[in-house]
C-alpha cells in the first residue's frame, strides 16, 4: 500500500519559494529594523550565497521574480529590505547614504553567518555594495553589477533625473509594443515612504548617486581577487551604454555582457527575470569557474 504523499512533497518549487521569501526575518536594531528575505532551494547547487542588492527605490515586491530566477538556478539567495540602509558610523571616502546600505550589507553576512558571498547589484546597488566589498573584501568572492550605478563618472543630478523620465517613457513604450514577463509594480507605501515621509533622505541618495565614480574602486576589487561583470542594456537612458564603454576597459573587469531584452533598458532585470537570471548564473558561473582554474568557454 502506497503511503500517502507529505506536505513537503507535495509542495512545488514556486510554493517552496513563497513560503521563504514571503516571511522575512526581521533584524531589530536599538534605532531601527530591518528585513531579511533569504531562499535556500532544495536543489542547492552553488555553496556560495548571493546576495541581490536593488536599485534605489526598488522594494521587494519588483525584486521578487529576479530572485525566483536565481532560486531556479540552484542559488540560496538574500535581499535585503532596508530602505536607507542602517545606522553607521563615518567612514572617510564614502558617502553616508551609501554607507548606511553598504553596512546593510555586512550586517547581513554577520547575522547570517556568511563568510563567503556572491553579490548581483542593479543600479544604485553597485555603489553600496562595492563599498561593502570594500570594508571587508574577503567576504566577497564574485560581483555581478547590472546596469550600474557610478561608473560613468562623477554626474549632474538634473542629467540623471531626466535620464530618469527618458526611461520610464521609452520603457513604456517598448513595454506596449511588446509586454514584459513582469510590469514593476507601484507600491503606494513605499511611495509615501520614499517620497513623502523620508524625502529628503531620498534626495540625498540620488545626489549621492549622481556623485559616485566607483571605477577605481571596482579595479581595486578585481586586483584583490574578487570576481568582477558587469551586464549591460543598450537601451539604457540612465546610464548610457557609450559612457559605460568610455569608463571602462577590459583590463578593469572580467567579463561584460552588452544585452537588448524585450524592454532593453535599465529595468530589464526586473522586466525580464527568467532570461536575466538565466544570464547572471551564467556570468557568475563564469566567473566561479575562474577562480576554480577552470576554463570558461
Amino acid at each position: 500500500m502506497f503511503e500517502k504523499p507529505t506536505e513537503e512533497v507535495q509542495k512545488s518549487e514556486r510554493e517552496r519559494f513563497d513560503e521563504q521569501y514571503d516571511h522575512p526575518e526581521k533584524i531589530t536594531l536599538e534605532d531601527g529594523e530591518f528585513f531579511i528575505h533569504d531562499v535556500i532551494p532544495e536543489n542547492l547547487k552553488f555553496p556560495i550565497p548571493t546576495l541581490f542588492a536593488p536599485g534605489i527605490t526598488e522594494d521587494p515586491i519588483n525584486g521578487k521574480e529576479t530572485v525566483f530566477a536565481l532560486f531556479k538556478e540552484g542559488r540560496r539567495v538574500l535581499l535585503i529590505d532596508a530602505p536607507h540602509g542602517i545606522p553607521a558610523e563615518p567612514v572617510d571616502g564614502i558617502s553616508a547614504v551609501e554607507l548606511r546600505k553598504a553596512m546593510a550589507i555586512l550586517k547581513t553576512a554577520e547575522i547570517k553567518g556568511i563568510t563567503g558571498l556572491n553579490v548581483v547589484a542593479h543600479s544604485e546597488g553597485a555603489i553600496n555594495s562595492s563599498f561593502a566589498a570594500k570594508l571587508d573584501s574577503e567576504k566577497f568572492q564574485n560581483m555581478i553589477f547590472v546596469d550600474p550605478a557610478g561608473m560613468i563618472g562623477k554626474d549632474n543630478i538634473f542629467r540623471l533625473i531626466k535620464g530618469n523620465f527618458r526611461e520610464l517613457i521609452r520603457g513604456a513604450k517598448a513595454n506596449k509594443e511588446n509586454p514584459p514577463e513582469f510590469n514593476f509594480k507601484a507600491n503606494p507605501e513605499r511611495a509615501r515612504l520614499y517620497f513623502r515621509q523620508t524625502l529628503l533622505q531620498t534626495l540625498k541618495e540620488v545626489y549621492a548617486i549622481s556623485q559616485s565614480d566607483i571605477r577605481d574602486l571596482i579595479r581595486d576589487l578585481k586586483a584583490s581577487g574578487i570576481g568582477i561583470s558587469v551586464i549591460h542594456s543598450v537601451d539604457d537612458k540612465m546610464f548610457p551604454m557609450e559612457k559605460m564603454q568610455d569608463g571602462l576597459t577590459a583590463e578593469d573587469v572580467d567579463g561584460f555582457y552588452s544585452i537588448k531584452g524585450k524592454g532593453g533598458g535599465h529595468q530589464e532585470i526586473i522586466n525580464s527575470p527568467t532570461a536575466m537570471g538565466k544570464l547572471i548564473n551564467k556570468a557568475l558561473e563564469a566567473l566561479e569557474n575562474r577562480h576554480a582554474g577552470e576554463e570558461v568557454e
